[in-house]
């Protein structure tokens, strides 16, 4: 199944539209634009994501598949590229990363709030001679 790529355009401009197939309509969704921060291809006007767009639909003219096209995507422009990176060793930070930060943060909350304050240790301490009456009046019962 080969791209479809149609030209338009407009009277009153002088700028030309492309119309791309709906497999490189799937890459440009997944890559990431390279100027605009966090926009897929689809969304930017960019004039590089422009020249991206483009190239994908060359490649994918040519015969090449999405995954060929992203892996030579990602060998030019590095793994930023992708909207969503890829689990691997490299990125487990990634991934992991805000998981261990949460466990973190609830394991301090809990010992800071749990630990009794110094008043209420100084309340709970008993005299040698309280303890000994409490454990009399145990005994009796």
């Amino acid at each position: 199944m080969a791209p479809f790529i149609a030209f338009s355009q407009d009277n009153n401009s002088s700028e030309v539209k492309y119309e791309f197939s709906q497999e490189a309509k799937d890459l440009y969704k997944e890559l990431r634009c390279l100027v605009c921060q966090n926009q897929s291809l689809l969304e930017s006007d960019a004039p590089l994501a422009s020249d991206i767009k483009k190239l994908i639909n060359d490649k994918l003219i040519e015969g090449q598949t999405k995954e060929e096209v992203k892996k030579f995507l990602v060998s030019r422009y590095g793994e930023f590229i992708l909207l969503s990176p890829t689990f691997s060793f490299k990125n487990l930070v990634l991934w992991i990363g805000p998981l261990v930060f949460i466990l973190l943060g609830i394991f301090l909350a809990y010992k800071f709030y749990s630990k009794p304050t110094k008043e209420e240790k100084e309340n709970n301490t008993m005299s040698k001679k309280d303890r000994e009456k409490a454990q009399k009046i145990l005994k009796e019962r």
